[in-house]
């Protein structure tokens, strides 16, 4: 079966969706598409619906299913692969994920008061280290904050009201890894998931 979707997922001219029976199986089918040169784009089911709050901290599966979709709206991946709770619980509307967020520029001006103030009016935390997803913290000109939908946390340098770099960095050992030139913050308030998968 996998053999057959790594085959219709290299032919299709988008993307394809691929669902499994239940969220166990998830991890034998990865490892057997990655067999036939495919890595799928994981979809996880939440293990509970709605999702349980977890001490006000964005679950592991809610950031991986908005990594997901904004990947759909960006760069879509040849082939999702789902188990079948998850595509039975529903998700923000398109137009929620494209018009909510905030997007930023290097190179542009944006005040960093101002920022932090749509942060905390969008439902992040501040703290003095930034670790999971919803949080947010600033030192002078650097502010870190870990959009729900990003696997790694943000490092924002400004000069005044200039921002000047943009790079993920590790949450464990404060280490820059990547540089972006624009990027596309989601709300921690509005993250909650409505509307059907479409």
């Amino acid at each position: 079966a996998a053999a057959a979707v790594a085959a219709v997922a290299g032919d299709a001219p988008g993307p394809v969706l691929a669902v499994v029976p239940s969220p166990a199986d998830l991890g034998p089918w990865a490892e057997d598409l990655a067999g036939f040169g495919v890595r799928p784009a994981v979809f996880p089911a939440h293990d509970t619906w709605p999702p349980a709050a977890d001490r006000g901290r964005i679950s592991e599966q809610t950031s991986q299913r908005l990594r997901v979709l904004q990947q759909l709206l960006a760069d879509p991946p040849k082939l999702v692969l789902a188990p079948f709770a998850a595509v039975s619980q529903s998700v923000p509307p398109r137009a929620d994920l494209a018009s909510r967020g905030k997007r930023l520029a290097v190179g542009e001006q944006t005040d960093p008061d101002d920022l932090a103030r749509w942060l905390v009016d969008n439902g992040y935390k501040r703290v003095e280290a930034v670790e999971y997803p919803g949080e947010f913290g600033r030192r002078g000109g650097i502010l870190d904050l870990y959009p729900p939908d990003q696997p790694d946390p943000l490092r924002l340098e400004f000069f005044g009201d200039e921002l000047e770099s943009i790079r993920t960095f590790s949450a464990a050992t404060q280490r820059s890894l990547d540089g972006k030139n624009t990027v596309v913050i989601l709300p921690v308030g509005g993250s909650g998931e409505a509307g059907p998968l479409q």
